[in-house]
């Protein structure tokens, strides 16, 4: 899930698969939106 807040992108990511392409994400959201900075809320209990 990610949000726009202003200038700034906030996601969660709650699955194991999108752990690993984390970083991937990152930088194609940051790329499309032309933003620079990305916040990560991945605190759900979901994780456990």
């Amino acid at each position: 899930m990610v949000d726009r807040y202003a200038d700034t992108l906030v996601a969660q990511f709650s699955s194991c698969g999108t752990e690993r392409w984390k970083s991937v994400i990152v930088e194609a959201l940051l790329a499309q939106t032309g933003l620079t900075r990305l916040y990560e809320r991945s605190d759900a209990s979901v994780r456990a």
